[in-house]
């Protein structure tokens, strides 16, 4: 009995980042914290999508010039009337 009784015992001791990993009972996990930049440490992780679609610009004029239509692929850029289009590394290709 004593065996079973120091074995729990050193157990406990040995590991008590596993007991701290779960929420007490009635208590809510809190939200994730906010940066100084406003972001929450979850929204930095992830890729943003819209930084991709942004990156590519439809122009209404060849070379890359006149207004931005839209931030659509190419394949679209040229169904909406687009003359121009350039990719997210600013290459500019004429439709």
């Amino acid at each position: 009995m004593k065996k079973i009784a120091m074995l729990s015992l050193l157990t406990a001791l040995a590991f008590p980042a596993f007991a701290a990993d779960t929420p007490a009972k009635g208590k809510e996990a809190s939200p994730p914290q906010q940066t100084s930049s406003g972001q929450s440490d979850a929204a930095k992780e992830m890729p943003a999508a819209t930084d991709a679609a942004a990156s590519q610009t439809c122009w209404s004029a060849r070379k890359c010039s006149g207004k931005v239509l839209n931030h659509k692929d190419r394949h679209n850029c040229k169904n909406s009337g687009g003359k121009s289009w350039s990719d997210r590394n600013g290459t500019c290709y004429n439709l």
